[in-house]
């Protein structure tokens, strides 16, 4: 697999839900070379990596092929997702219909 960074887009979509006020979001990756003065963007390699009408923000690679990030559901509920580059799976880590999880990172331990 050739190696290199992604990097990830916050696409914000003006969409304004009439009973909530919260804007809808989705995530983007774009494929990205070199460092510093050399950084680069490929523009045409840009492609949704979420694409759904509620809040998917706050990403955060915990590895070079995995990326977590919050995700609300229809009932306003926030679980923290995991997305893997390798399979193009989508796993949901919490499932709290009780509670909601934000910022998800790796914590110093290396644990999610």
């Amino acid at each position: 697999m050739r190696k290199i960074t992604r990097f990830v887009f916050f696409i914000t979509f003006l969409i304004t839900q009439i009973t909530v006020a919260q804007v809808a979001t989705d995530l983007w990756v774009v494929e990205t070379s070199g460092k510093g003065s050399s950084f680069s963007l490929d523009l045409l390699s840009a492609k949704p990596l979420t694409n759904r009408p509620l809040y998917d923000n706050q990403p955060s690679f915990i590895n070079d092929s995995e990326l977590v990030f919050s995700a609300a559901d229809e009932y306003g509920n926030h679980d923290i997702i995991l997305y893997s580059f390798r399979t193009g799976n989508f796993t949901n880590l919490t499932k709290s219909p009780d509670r909601s999880e934000y910022s998800p990172a790796i914590t110093d331990c290396k644990q999610y």
